[in-house]
């Protein structure tokens, strides 16, 4: 089965977008390895570079979601932040 990130993924190697996907990968990671503040920080960076693309705000919503305590509100506001 093929992950949403890879149907979407149009560009090149070397586009910005492209390592954000990465990015993606590494703040999700960071924050299953109880590092919130570098995850949040993380997510905050690949945001502000794609404000129109909807998935890293879900992404970091389901961060709150999928891991450790769960804290619904806070995923919530992230998401609906658009």
């Amino acid at each position: 089965m093929r992950s949403i990130r890879e149907y979407r993924y149009t560009g090149t190697i070397g586009d910005v977008w492209a390592m954000d996907i990465f990015l993606d990968y590494k703040a999700e990671s960071l924050f299953a390895l109880g590092k919130k503040n570098g995850s949040e920080n993380l997510y905050q960076d690949i945001i502000g570079r794609n404000p129109d693309d909807p998935w890293f705000l879900l992404h970091t919503g389901d961060c709150y979601v999928t891991n450790a305590e769960k804290d619904f509100i806070k995923a919530k506001t992230i998401i609906l932040r658009r």
